[in-house]
């Protein structure tokens, strides 16, 4: 399963094929992987809606509004839905990467007390929050249905097709990027994170076009969506530390938690503001005419074969 073009791809051949695939995965998630890791399947089965999400995104423009909306709402409901589950569990998962990274600093198990009650919510959250089985297999229902709505699209095989795509997407998380230099709030902050993870799925897209130089770029918005990432799952935690205090006895230990979760966010936002300058360093407009010029010099290459080109150049007068 490659979600990249292939070479001698038509676009329109590529993205449905990369829908196609991405969509058969989560629905294989789903029916077949559930029942042996319930969080697993669903968390990778939200994982193919997001990439799903950046593919849509990318050819925004040539499928219409209708069809974009459509779609984005579609994946990222279903997302939603399956939500519940996941964000208990990376709330623990938040805990522990917190306590590693500071290990040196604190007591191993000095907020024990604390990861037992995250622990105890996730398990509440398997029992009876969790997205039935019937609502599993709504869904799975209406990706078939999207499934067959994405297929029948009609698109153009030129740069055009995924340039205004790109573009916006780089665009927007150049804006958020300068807007959280000025204010470094968790919804900003979300905000951004969103816009650099869909043009890491982007360069993933296009990554054969030149892979060597887009490898580095990839690695790029990799590490800035995780590093973004982290410090949204740290806000999460954080918030629902807040919202019910009662809920952890030790006040003591809950402070120097939440000390420890601002000082932490603190580091990631600045090694993301950091990596943000390298990622961000073009303007829109030269960002995707650079990426055109690849995609034309690949699509060039690929169409013309070493034999046929020693042909040309070697043919008697």
């Amino acid at each position: 399963m490659a979600y990249r073009f292939k070479a001698q791809e038509s676009i329109p051949t590529g993205i449905k094929r990369i829908a196609d695939e991405q969509i058969e995965s989560s629905i294989h998630r789903l029916t077949h992987e559930i029942e042996a890791d319930r969080a697993e399947a669903i968390h990778s089965a939200r994982k193919h809606f997001k990439k799903l999400r950046a593919l849509v995104r990318l050819v925004r423009d040539e499928v219409g509004q209708v069809a974009y909306k459509r779609e984005n709402i579609f994946f990222r409901d279903a997302g939603r839905e399956l939500s519940d589950l996941r964000d208990a569990e990376v709330r623990i998962e938040t805990l522990d990467n917190l306590i590693d990274h500071y290990q040196d600093s604190i007591v191993s198990d000095q907020f024990e007390g604390i990861r037992q009650v995250l622990v105890d919510a996730y398990e509440a959250t398997q029992k009876s929050e969790g997205p039935k089985q019937q609502e599993i297999a709504a869904i799975v229902s209406d990706l078939k249905l999207a499934q067959a709505r994405i297929q029948a699209w009609d698109m153009q095989d030129e740069w055009e097709t995924l340039r205004g795509g790109l573009q916006r997407v780089y665009k927007r998380g150049h804006q958020d990027f300068f807007q959280t230099c000025e204010h470094s709030t968790p919804e900003h902050l979300h905000e951004w994170r969103k816009r650099v993870k869909y043009l890491w799925y982007h360069l993933r897209i296009l990554s054969p076009t030149w892979p060597e130089t887009l490898k580095v770029m990839k690695d790029q918005a990799k590490d800035l969506s995780d590093l973004l990432g982290d410090d949204h799952d740290l806000a999460v935690l954080r918030a629902f530390i807040v919202d019910d205090p009662e809920a952890f006895a030790d006040d003591e230990q809950l402070g120097m938690l939440l000390a420890l979760i601002q000082l932490r966010q603190l580091e990631l936002q600045n090694q993301a503001h950091f990596l943000g300058q390298r990622l961000y360093a073009e303007k829109p407009k030269a960002f995707s005419a650079r990426m055109g010029v690849y995609w034309q010099a690949w699509r060039t290459e690929v169409a013309q074969s070493p034999c046929e080109e020693f042909q040309q150049l070697n043919r008697p007068a």
